[in-house]
């Protein structure tokens, strides 16, 4: 088995506007993922990095023009026939999208909506895989939360189920579409720390998508930087924090450090 679960060769999105107008949203990206890694893109809004995750997912919308290759396990998704890809999406590859409130259906208690991701894989252990895997992310009372809505948890505890109902499934590569969007300081902690915990007990490999730096630092092993749909610099984690090179890059380090700074009580008055 290759140590390489995904690679992404020449990918490219472009999109048709009005009077024939053409945006390329992204430009010839190259990637590999290694297996049993944490890999991670980070970059401003609107780089195209989420773009990037939907891709792999084999999701588009209708106008939109792809090119390129995206090989998960040496089949490339992009062509694909619909029903293979079926198959692949929540088995093989799960998401966790961005905007946890949003992704969840109000009107579904908990215990549905991860009922429905299994799409028949746990045929009569339902109750018991949606209790293990609530437990796998560390949600408390998990016979609980089974029971209520979505709009009974906090949103950590709904950032918790949405990673739950990513990894119903056991999937071999997870993607994790800001996963601390919008989130203080304890509360990204405490879903750094679950996002590890998870990592080191299933050995699923995951791909996080973030713009948070102090998280991309803490857990990822390589990490690539986007920029205008572009990637920009790319290296192992470490190597790449010690030893920026481009200038956007060495920019988002300096603001994540000033905002850490004031955070933390050190920038001034404080309100």
């Amino acid at each position: 088995m290759s140590d390489t679960i995904l690679q992404i060769k020449g990918l490219s999105i472009k999109v048709k506007g009005n009077e024939n107008t053409v945006t390329e949203l992204v430009n010839h990206i190259n990637m590999v993922i290694k297996r049993n890694s944490i890999c991670c893109i980070v970059g401003n809004s609107g780089s195209g990095k989420s773009l990037v995750a939907t891709s792999i997912m084999g999701i588009f919308a209708d106008n939109l023009h792809v090119s390129g290759n995206i090989y998960f396990n040496d089949e490339d998704i992009l062509t694909l026939p619909q029903k293979k890809l079926e198959k692949i999406r929540g088995k093989q590859i799960g998401i966790v999208m961005q905007n946890c409130a949003g992704s969840l259906n109000p009107l579904l208690k908990n215990g549905k909506q991860l009922r429905l991701s299994m799409k028949n894989y746990h045929r009569g252990k339902e109750r018991q895989r949606a209790i293990e895997v609530l437990e796998q992310v560390e949600l408390r009372h998990p016979e609980q939360i089974l029971r209520q809505y979505p709009h009974e948890l906090s949103g950590g505890m709904k950032q918790r189920l949405m990673t739950a109902i990513g990894m119903v499934n056991s999937p071999t590569l997870l993607i994790m579409d800001e996963p601390t969007k919008g989130m203080d300081v304890i509360l990204r902690n405490q879903i750094a720390d679950m996002i590890e915990k998870l990592y080191k007990d299933t050995h699923t490999t995951i791909l996080l998508i973030t713009h948070d730096l102090e998280l991309a630092h803490k857990l990822s092993d390589y990490c690539y930087v986007m920029s205008d749909g572009k990637i920009i610099e790319e290296n192992e984690t470490q190597a790449l924090f010690k030893q920026a090179n481009s200038a956007v890059f060495k920019k988002l380090i300096t603001s994540e450090q000033k905002m850490t700074y004031f955070f933390e009580g050190k920038g001034g008055e404080q309100c």
